[in-house]
């Protein structure tokens, strides 16, 4: 099957801006703009005393920075846009949903066996050792560090 041609959009420029990045950053800029004017209704406190509005505000801040230096790259790129490919997403989405409703009914094993399966799935030719090797490396280090490690009380495998 030949790989999905991408679309040019580089023609696509408002008054010498690429339409995609300066989109991205306007979104970034509004966003954080936001959480900044959000966090000006907590206490801000001082640097060496810090109130619960100050990190939100520096976080905005820094978001809304870097939200107009994506604005202004946008002046000399031209992005190109992948075609819109379904199943990988709807595959990891499909995964993650059946570990979701599955961990407490199986147990961590088998929830995250079907996990790993599903989410093969997005691949267009899935390998039966890498769905292997991946799925026993995950079922042991989840085993090991939520089990074992963190006393999470999931069993590994629930009859």
């Amino acid at each position: 099957m030949p790989e999905p041609r991408n679309r040019d959009l580089g023609a696509l420029r408002i008054a010498g801006f690429d339409v995609v990045e300066l989109a991205g950053g306007l979104i970034v800029f509004a966003g954080g703009c936001a959480v900044a004017v959000g966090a000006t209704s907590y206490r801000l406190g001082e640097l060496t005393r810090m109130g619960p509005g100050y990190f939100p505000l520096v976080v905005g801040t820094i978001l809304a920075l870097m939200g107009l230096g994506l604005v202004l790259a946008s002046r000399t790129t031209a992005t190109t846009l992948p075609v819109l490919r379904l199943k990988p997403a709807l595959a990891v989405f499909a995964g993650l949903i059946f570990w979701g409703l599955t961990i407490e009914r199986l147990g961590l094993a088998p929830s995250t066996l079907g996990l790993v399966i599903l989410v093969s799935l997005a691949q267009d030719r899935p390998s039966p050792l890498m769905i292997g090797a991946t799925a026993v490396f995950l079922i042991c280090f989840s085993v090991g560090v939520f089990i074992y490690g963190l006393a999470i009380p999931i069993p590994a495998i629930r009859f």
